[in-house]
């Protein structure tokens, strides 16, 4: 998902979060809030998991 690089990362979901959208429910807005932040964590801590192995094969394959 690109975003935009001179705004913060969460201000898009602040702003849904933030809004009088009546199709989110007050009370679970701080629990959706942290589920999409958990998943937005996981994808990139998974991202960097493939970097790594990545580079490890390529500094593998360039030493043999």
């Amino acid at each position: 998902m690109p975003q935009n690089l001179s705004e913060p990362p969460n201000s898009q979901i602040d702003a849904i979060m933030n809004s009088s959208n009546p199709s989110i429910p007050f009370t679970i807005r701080p629990a959706l809030s942290k589920a999409v932040e958990n998943a937005v964590l996981g994808e990139a801590h998974g991202v960097l998991s493939k970097r790594m192995e990545l580079v490890e094969t390529i500094n593998y394959l360039s030493i043999s």
